[in-house]
């Protein structure tokens, strides 16, 4: 981040983590703009951009707080951060010595299903595999077979479902391309 100010990132150089190599384009000078303008710039800068796709990270030692509109939330993943604001579809993460910001798809506060379908999928696979996992676990312990037998069998599957759910959830993740 030469001069201090905020770029673009790819999802693929941000991480997960939202730290980045700083590949991308300029963006505003976050630190001497005011609240507003912060918010504007980051609504046009991350706007067209799908989900995930693209975030702007914000030194610290330029700018210090979020807006106080930006609320304080435990929705999302933290991703390391030590704090999360949401200010409609803006996502900001709060790590110790910088802000990441992205733009969702859907406000999971407005829409939690959009939210699920659009922004996090892997949720979704995740308790629609927890289900299947449960079922499958319920009709062996409802069957005939042998103890034993019930316990390997209830391992087993257990160990496939979360195998299998794990594999189709990074699936669905991985940025298209």
């Amino acid at each position: 981040m030469p001069d201090g100010r905020p770029w673009i990132m790819p999802y693929g150089d941000a991480g997960l983590d939202g730290e980045g190599a700083g590949v991308g384009q300029h963006t505003a000078d976050y630190g001497t703009i005011s609240d507003e303008e912060l918010t504007y710039q980051l609504q046009k800068e991350l706007g067209d951009q799908s989900s995930g796709t693209a975030k702007i990270t914000i030194p610290k030692g330029i700018r210090q707080h979020m807006p106080p509109w930006f609320e304080e939330t435990r929705l999302g993943y933290p991703m390391g951060s030590t704090r999360q604001y949401r200010f409609g579809r803006l996502h900001v993460h709060e790590y110790e010595d910088r802000y990441v910001a992205h733009m969702d798809n859907a406000n999971p506060r407005y829409d939690p299903l959009g939210h699920l379908v659009k922004d996090a999928p892997e949720v979704l696979i995740g308790l629609g595999g927890a289900a299947f996992g449960g079922k499958i676990v319920a009709d062996i312990l409802r069957s005939d077979m042998p103890r034993g037998y019930k316990i390997a069998a209830v391992i087993a599957s257990s160990i496939a479902g979360i195998a299998a759910t794990y594999m189709l959830s990074k699936k669905f993740k991985e940025p298209s391309g």
